[in-house]
């Protein structure tokens, strides 16, 4: 099969742009002196009770939620790409369950919350965000998850 010169272009092109997201998707850590130097913001005190009030807004029956195994808070930090600057803050993660719109429990699901100055600035609840939940809530597991009864 003879390639023109246009199928090259296309194929090189295609070759750049998996690289291009390979490296957008990588996340660097933060080197040992960046969390030793890094502003935290103080340790939020009532993330419970932020949290709580965080879902009145996004879950279909808020007051039904059921929470269990709180993690946290712990110093954490969260960074979208390689490109972009990593976000200090304090991570709770927490299993959570509650009734959909026809009234049935979901079942227990993991949510992170990076909270800063007191607030929450990143939930995976409402952004939908696996990497963001894996990279806050991972490390914690073994504290996090009960045994099976």
């Amino acid at each position: 099969m003879k390639l023109n010169f246009f199928s090259v272009i296309i194929v090189i092109i295609n070759i750049n742009l998996f690289m291009n997201c390979a490296t957008l998707n990588s996340v660097d850590f933060p080197s040992t002196n960046d969390l030793r130097s890094a502003d935290y913001s103080e340790k939020p005190e009532k993330y419970e009770e932020e949290i709580k009030n965080h879902l009145e807004l996004i879950l279909a029956d808020a007051p039904s939620a059921i929470y269990k195994n709180w993690v946290g808070p712990k110093k954490n930090w969260y960074k979208e790409t390689a490109l972009s600057s990593p976000i200090y803050g304090w991570s709770v993660c927490v299993l959570i369950n509650s009734k959909n719109t026809v009234g049935g429990y979901n079942g227990f699901k993991t949510y992170g919350f990076l909270f800063r100055k007191q607030r929450i600035i990143i939930s995976t609840i409402k952004q939908g965000n696996t990497h963001f939940n894996d990279l806050l809530c991972e490390p914690y597991e073994t504290e996090f998850h009960t045994p099976k009864e």
